[in-house]
């Protein structure tokens, strides 16, 4: 079995785009949201889920991100796949 590495945000800022998502699931629980939106690319899935679901808000600042956070900072989601993912997961502004 292999051991999964835990990531940090010093990671994310210091490997810009270099995690998969198995990676950033794995460790979401010791990750910043804004540090994941800015440094990482991610999925409507992953976005749905953890960044606008408060299931990582680490501060109160965390709450306020929302879909157009999400689709300025990750431009290769569209706004049709970031409603399905959001709609699956029960995330609403």
């Amino acid at each position: 079995m292999t051991k999964v590495q835990l990531l940090c945000d010093f990671d994310l800022i210091n490997n810009k785009n270099s995690y998969s998502i198995a990676e950033l699931v794995a460790s979401v629980d010791n990750l910043s949201v804004k540090y994941l939106l800015n440094y990482q690319v991610l999925d409507a899935e992953f976005c749905a889920k953890y960044i606008l679901n408060d299931y990582c808000a680490t501060c109160n600042e965390d709450t306020y991100i929302c879909t157009g956070d999400v689709l300025n900072k990750q431009k290769h989601i569209n706004q049709a796949a970031l409603l399905e993912a959001c709609v699956k997961y029960g995330c609403f502004e």
